[in-house]
């Protein structure tokens, strides 16, 4: 199986079991028929070769792995039948510049896309209602991100060490930024918190070293220790007397309280 280099499958496979291509190094092409409807896990783990694969419209779920580390995979165009997306399913796809999410997605798994250090922008669905942890932590090309009106909250390091992330727009349904959300994001210059966001857990911006404007509501009831940390453009933030604040912001911002 290590040798393999192409395959085509009969309309009689429906489904993709676990590891059934994991590490063939040599796969460059596979051809999936329109009888499928499953990717299993780690279907496709470690293909290295694998530069595009077209997945048919019967396909409704890619599971956790499947294409890990595929570090040849340009571009993945995911049929709209599909409306979750595993655990790591791109994680490590190096050469990923393009990917069409499917218009009814809901879910977007840990890590899903992380480590994918090519890819520049992505269009997120408004039928998508999670992002999950670190989903796109350690995007290195990422400069800007537009989320849907349907996210809640921005989970742990789901834009992390995105060193390009410049432009954020929150919208006003968000009313968590979950822990290290967008820590070490370097060239991050303002965001806007919009007035619904309640909790700005710990290290939520830390690390953020262009960071130099950032307005918080004054529904904000919590910020966690080292949220802006490591900050050193942002000279001071202004929060209301109610909310909680852990207050530990080495080399960040001086903390002013406003009734």
């Amino acid at each position: 199986m290590k040798s393999l280099a192409s395959i085509s499958l009969p309309n009689s496979i429906k489904r993709i079991g676990w590891y059934a291509f994991e590490n063939c190094s040599k796969l460059g092409s596979i051809n999936l028929p329109n009888s499928i409807t499953e990717i299993g896990y780690e279907a496709f783990c470690g293909c290295s070769k694998l530069s595009s694969i077209s997945l048919p419209n019967s396909v409704k779920e890619v599971g956790w792995y499947a294409f890990k580390n595929c570090s040849s995979l340009t571009s993945i165009d995911l049929p709209d039948s599909i409306t979750e997306i595993g655990y790591d399913a791109f994680n490590g796809c190096a050469s990923l510049i393009s990917v069409r999410l499917p218009k009814c997605i809901k879910e977007i798994g840990k890590s899903a896309f992380a480590s994918c250090s090519l890819l520049t922008s992505i269009n997120l669905p408004n039928s998508l209602t999670n992002i999950g942890n670190m989903a796109f932590s350690a995007c290195s090309s990422l400069s800007s991100i537009e989320l849907p009106d349907s996210i809640t909250k921005i989970g742990d390091g789901t834009f992390s060490h995105c060193p390009l992330l410049a432009s954020v727009n929150l919208p006003n349904s968000i009313t968590e930024i979950d822990e290290a959300a967008f820590y070490d994001c370097s060239s991050l210059t303002k965001i806007n918190i919009p007035e619904s966001v309640t909790k700005i857990s710990d290290y939520a911006f830390s690390g953020c070293s262009s960071l130099e404007a950032i307005s918080l509501p004054k529904t904000l009831k919590t910020i966690g220790s080292y949220a802006f940390a490591n900050c050193p453009c942002l000279y001071c933030i202004a929060i209301s007397e109610e909310c909680i604040c852990q207050d530990r912001f080495s080399n960040g911002p001086v903390v002013m309280r406003q009734s």
